[in-house]
């Protein structure tokens, strides 16, 4: 009798410690709010950016900077020297505009991945989180064309 108290007991310990776990993660980065209204600098609009990059944006699943990461699809490193704002902002929103010629996917083509258009539903970028990703990519070698100003219209 005493050994199934002692068994009950640990279980609601385990139960209780794994429900606690998983309530700790289920509150992610990606959840973390972002004060727009604080960006007073590019260095604001870059650590945003990139906190959305690695998180809610979710762009780091398959894109890379300067090899590091999975490298499904281009890498982003030095992207800011080749690539406008406006083919970086549709390329964000209509990612099935363009081909890149250059572009080798990585995934079976039986099974061919497509980048999403990272504005609508599952991701749901909202017009600030696509500026501060905008120059987050910009600044990975290129010119910061964004204005913290942009943000708060």
């Amino acid at each position: 009798m005493l050994r199934r108290v002692q068994l009950q007991i640990r279980r609601g310990f385990g139960l209780c410690f794994l429900a606690l776990a998983l309530a700790a993660g289920c509150g992610s980065k990606a959840d973390e709010k972002l004060e727009f209204g604080a960006v007073s600098n590019e260095r604001d609009l870059v650590e945003i950016g990139e906190k959305i990059f690695f998180g809610k944006g979710q762009c780091a699943l398959c894109h890379t900077l300067g090899g590091e990461g999975r490298g499904k699809c281009p890498d982003l490193e030095g992207a800011g020297e080749r690539l406008t704002r406006e083919f970086i902002y549709e390329t964000l929103t209509e990612p099935d505009k363009y081909i890149r010629l250059d572009f080798d996917p990585a995934e079976p083509k039986k099974y061919p991945a497509r980048m999403p258009a990272v504005d609508q539903p599952p991701i749901g970028l909202t017009e600030p989180e696509l500026l501060t990703v905008i120059a987050f990519v910009q600044s990975r070698g290129g010119k910061i064309t964004v204005s913290p100003v942009e943000l708060k219209r």
